[in-house]
C-alpha cells in the first residue's frame, strides 16, 4: 500500500508496486496532482498508509482501509451515478 514517501510533488510521480511485485514511477498530473496535494495536506505527512479512513468531524485516520470497505463503498457510489 502507498505511503506518503512513495509520492513525490516535485517530481510529479508516485511509486507502485506492480506485478511481480516491481516497483514503477506512475505519473501524476494536473487534476489528480492536485487531488494528491490537497489530500496530503489533510493526512499529514505522518508515516502510515496513503489513504485511510476520515473519522468523525473529519480527522483522518492512519490506518489502512479495509477491502470489504473500498467496495461497499464503490458500490454505494456507482448505485448514486446509476450504474
Amino acid at each position: 500500500m502507498p505511503s506518503p514517501a512513495d509520492v513525490d510533488l516535485v517530481g510529479e510521480v508516485m511509486r507502485v508496486v506492480g506485478k511481480g511485485r516491481k516497483v514503477r514511477e506512475v505519473p501524476i498530473k494536473g487534476g489528480i496532482l492536485e487531488a494528491v496535494r490537497a489530500w496530503l495536506r489533510c493526512r499529514g505527512e505522518e508515516p502510515g498508509p496513503l489513504v485511510g479512513p476520515v473519522r468523525k468531524r473529519g480527522k483522518v485516520s492512519l490506518d489502512a482501509i479495509a477491502p470489504a470497505a473500498v467496495v461497499r463503498n464503490r458500490e454505494k457510489r456507482g448505485k448514486e451515478a446509476g450504474l
